[in-house]
This record gives C-alpha cells, sequence and structure tokens, in this order.
C-alpha cells in the first residue's frame, strides 16, 4: 500500500552485501503503508543488520519518507515513513552487515 496503486518494482541489482532498488509509486500512496520485501538468495546465519541510503535526487528529498520495518537473516521490509509522493521514481541503496 505505501507504493500505491499500480505501484511497482522496476529491477533491484546488488547481492547480500549491498542492493540498488528502482521503483515506481502508482496512484494514492498510503500513509505508512509497505512497499516491498527484499529476500536474500544467501541468507545469513544469526543475524542481519541493513542500513538505508537514498540514490536518487527524488529519494534524497524526501529520504525521511523510507524506513526499514522489520528484518531477519533472511530479508529486509522496506515501508513508507509519511506518504511517497505519487506516480514518482525513487532509487534506494541498502547496505547489510550479519553473521
Amino acid at each position: 500500500t505505501g507504493l500505491g496503486a499500480g505501484g511497482a518494482v522496476n529491477s533491484t541489482t546488488g547481492g547480500n552485501n549491498g542492493f540498488q532498488v528502482n521503483f515506481t509509486t502508482g496512484t494514492a500512496p498510503a500513509a505508512n503503508g509497505a512497499m516491498f520485501r527484499l529476500v536474500l538468495a544467501n541468507p545469513f546465519t544469526v543475524t542481519q543488520t541493513p542500513v538505508l541510503f537514498c540514490k536518487s535526487i527524488t529519494a534524497l528529498n524526501e529520504c525521511d519518507k523510507f524506513s526499514i520495518n522489520g528484518n531477519s537473516p533472511a530479508f529486509i521490509n522496506i515501508k513508507a515513513n509519511g506518504t511517497l509522493t505519487a506516480s514518482t521514481n525513487y532509487i534506494l541503496n541498502i547496505v547489510t552487515v550479519g553473521q
């Protein structure tokens, strides 16, 4: 719901320690709504700690609108913190360390 109707993840690149996620919001993104889950192809054994960085100019101007909403050794949940701008392309970088 955080991406809104018609929102989509356009691409993901990277591996277990770093990702770039390119996505577009649809119409009427929901405030504080779930956006997407990144599932690690090779989960960490015990713990995993993600850090979120804003990459695109749009994301940089709205960097406080993204948050990590749960993670495990195998996945990272990203959610909106507030309301994203509708019909807009964003790029986020996520770096993670674990054991």
